[in-house]
């Protein structure tokens, strides 16, 4: 399959074009670097996950992570032990969903929306696990039923972000809403600028990163490319400079001020390309490719230690692995 890289001629152009159109284009412009360093890191081989499949969620809690749903997947949820390299299933989420969004919050587990997996529709559903009990817990539905979207925990609250409206494959939204797991409520929260999903989203250092996706079907670079982030306290979005690899169906970790995105898919194409944003000095490098292309994966982070988790081979359709690599960061990302 064939891997997207950005060339010099790429970038020079891009660099022109920004400022063609005028200085507020040009103070968003990101240089895409690779150090020698960061290309000689190397993805080491995992147990692989005992049921492949694609389009799915997960979260770390401690030293585990979590994996839910999926195509392949539907309600079956495995943890995976970092410090033992061990898979375990746990108790299934009483829905079978894919696409759904997953985020861990005050040591639980949290699964907001997705898509059934027997008509594709769109739930509003959101569940709680507690590892201590190995049991689920219903909590308030999402204001607006939809997959494909982001789900993430900030500051002791969590965001729901984007995603597509009734169906697989339905509209765009941009709509963000805030839970607060003390009132076990949800508030609606300034709309995501760029309406989309298939989006990464990824959240640390006070504020929410969105990065890639697309809308209706429509995979152009305003979708692909799009990255913009999220102050909580102003309730305002800043775009910031594009994705360098446009494309949708990626996954994305916030890691010590870094948001790296990896795998996604765009037309034919799948990619095993793996970006850094560093959200200090707003430059994005290139990190080693995956060894498997896929779109719909899962990614996690445990202490600097960057996990790529299933996911499909094929663009647009479901051909699932059952790999899981890992990528030691900490030669470039000390460990907070």
């Amino acid at each position: 399959m064939r891997r997207r890289m950005p060339s010099r001629a790429v970038i020079i152009v891009g660099a022109l074009a920004l400022l063609l159109s005028g200085p507020s284009a040009l103070a968003g412009a990101m240089t895409t670097a690779t150090p020698v360093d960061w290309a000689e890191l190397r993805w080491s081989q995992r147990p692989p996950i005992p049921q492949a499949r694609s389009e799915l969620g997960a979260a770390v809690i401690g030293s585990k992570i979590y994996v839910v749903g999926g195509f392949g997947g539907g309600s079956r949820v495995d943890r995976f032990d970092t410090e033992t390299d061990t898979w375990q299933r746990v108790t299934d989420l009483p829905i079978a969903v894919h696409h759904p969004g997953v985020a861990a919050l005050d040591g639980k587990l949290f699964v907001a929306g997705g898509y059934r997996e027997d008509d594709h529709t769109a739930v509003a559903d959101v569940w709680v696990y507690d590892p201590a009990t190995d049991a689920w817990e219903r909590r308030a539905a999402l204001p607006v039923a939809r997959g494909a979207l982001g789900l993430a925990a900030l500051d002791g609250y969590l965001y729901a972000v984007g995603g597509a409206l009734e169906r697989l494959g339905g509209p765009a939204t941009g709509s963000v809403e805030r839970y607060d797991p003390r009132s076990d409520r949800w508030q609606a929260r300034q709309p995501l600028p760029t309406p989309r999903e298939h989006l990464a989203v990824a959240a640390g250092g006070g504020r929410l990163y969105t990065v890639g996706g697309r809308a209706n079907g429509d995979e152009s670079t305003r979708f692909a490319a799009a990255h913009e982030v999220y102050d909580p306290a102003a309730d305002r979005w800043e775009a910031l400079p594009p994705l360098p690899v446009p494309r949708g169906g990626l996954a994305g970790v916030f890691v010590n001020g870094w948001v790296i995105v990896l795998g996604g898919e765009r037309g034919q194409d799948v990619f095993a390309d793996v970006n850094a944003f560093d959200t200090t000095a707003r430059r994005c490098h290139t990190l080693p490719a995956m060894p498997v292309a896929r779109h719909g994966l899962a990614a996690a982070v445990v202490g600097t230690v960057l996990y790529a988790i299933t996911g499909s081979t094929v663009a647009g359709r479901v051909k699932n692995t059952d790999a899981v690599e890992a990528l030691d960061l900490s030669p470039e990302i000390p460990s907070s």
